[in-house]
């Protein structure tokens, strides 16, 4: 029953976040381009400060979280012997390589993202 329902959840959620890309909104930035003045310069100095801290914010995180799984790898091994323990590692290893490429290709995966909203950095 708790099966059910948490994939009934997770069913529900793709649903939801996917239908934000059916709708898109109408062309909100020539509304905007007009309102702002011709001296941005603060305002661009302003979003490039909170861009890079954004990133760096990240990737401090992601090298936490990758000192985190290692310590956690280099445990499961030293006091597990058992094969299942080797086989529950897959997951770990793989959060662990996931976490290091957040924490060197931050930038590249963070456009990459942003792109997808048509955000560009």
């Amino acid at each position: 029953m708790l099966k059910k329902l948490v994939s009934l959840l997770c069913l529900t959620a793709v649903l939801i976040a996917g239908s934000a890309f059916v709708f898109e909104p109408g062309n909100a930035s020539a509304s905007i381009k007009s309102s702002i003045q011709p001296d941005t310069e603060g305002i661009t100095k302003e979003v490039d400060e909170a861009g890079s801290k954004l990133i760096s914010t990240i990737r401090e995180v992601a090298i936490v979280v990758a000192f985190i799984l290692i310590v956690w790898i280099g445990a499961s091994l030293w006091f597990s012997g058992s094969v299942q323990a080797l086989v529950n590692m897959k997951v770990r290893l793989g959060s662990f390589i996931i976490a290091l490429l957040f924490s060197f290709k931050t930038e590249a995966i963070m456009s990459f993202l942003f792109g997808l909203f048509s955000i560009e950095i």
